[in-house]
């Protein structure tokens, strides 16, 4: 049995699972073609987003508290939303060449072979 505080910690920690899931998928769609441009925009926005979202969950969710069940159904959306989102990233810059250094290491190790 989950009561209290407990309880309403689960909802919003499964809500910001959600969220960084979506955000990680929209950048797996990015990452091999625009390597290091996608790792400085994914740590200023994780960086900033999280901020944002520690400070954000005290204004704007009441106590803090957020079903469990509406978090489940939201992250569903997120990650649905954000696979379907990931692909349109993948196929609008599937024409781009793959980073050099995202797979500069694989690519010398084949090499040597």
């Amino acid at each position: 049995m989950i009561s209290g505080k407990n309880f309403a910690d689960q909802g919003v920690k499964l809500l910001m699972t959600g969220m960084w899931a979506f955000v990680i998928l929209l950048f797996t769609g990015v990452c091999y073609k625009f390597f290091v441009v996608s790792m400085i925009v994914i740590y200023i926005f994780m960086f900033g987003a999280g901020m944002l979202l520690k400070i954000g969950l005290h204004f704007f969710i009441p106590k803090g508290f957020i079903h469990p069940l509406v978090a489940i159904v939201a992250d569903i959306v997120l990650v649905l939303t954000g696979g379907v989102i990931q692909y349109g990233l993948m196929k609008l810059f599937y024409k781009f060449p793959l980073s050099k250094v995202a797979f500069g290491a694989a690519i010398k190790r084949e090499m040597n072979v």
